[in-house]
């Protein structure tokens, strides 16, 4: 029987394009970018560059731009920090019902910190329900957070509008956009 493999979004073979453009790194732009000798400073300009190419792609200020290991932690270190930082603000968080695991584990971790979280139920696609989400809003809520789009079920949720909700109601957007590349 002929194995076939659907799970692409979480992990796949590396294109060889990508093993092509990436062997350089490999073998002369390996260096500690925060040493200072010359491999590390090759290795900053790389970084440098490499930046500048996603600010460009996601219309954004090189400065905005941090890497990490991973989307679970950008995801972490956004969503903690944000709440932790504006808890004087409010202690309320909304969230899909059917965000990533990374996303429960943290709204997990913020309510033993004593954070209060709403989950938006979704409809029978997936989607989030805008009257249902609007409904959800204190005066407590600091960010709602919303996936994109789905790796499991492929629902892309209206962003735009969510996005417009929660800055007329003065609350911060957090959306988890990995299942959503090349999607805008």
């Amino acid at each position: 029987m002929k194995q076939v493999y659907l799970d692409y979004q979480s992990a796949k073979p590396v294109d060889p394009r990508v093993i092509e453009g990436m062997t350089k790194y490999f073998h002369e732009a390996f260096g500690n970018p925060s040493a200072l000798h010359q491999v590390g400073d090759t290795a900053t300009d790389a970084l440098d560059e490499s930046r500048k190419t996603i600010a460009k792609f996601i219309n954004a200020d090189e400065d905005e731009i941090i890497f990490t290991s991973g989307a679970t932690e950008a995801i972490n270190l956004g969503i903690i920090g944000y709440a932790l930082k504006n808890k004087k603000k409010g202690n309320h968080i909304i969230m899909s019902e059917i965000e990533h695991i990374s996303i429960h584990n943290i709204v997990k971790h913020l309510e033993r910190l004593g954070f209060e979280i709403s989950k938006v139920p979704v409809g029978q696609y997936g989607k989030v329900n805008l009257r249902k989400l609007e409904r959800r809003i204190t005066e407590q809520t600091i960010l709602i957070t919303v996936g994109m789009a789905s790796n499991e079920i492929g629902t892309i949720q209206p962003i735009n509008e969510i996005g417009k909700l929660a800055s007329e109601k003065g609350i911060t957007f957090h959306t988890d956009a990995v299942a959503a590349q090349g999607l805008h």
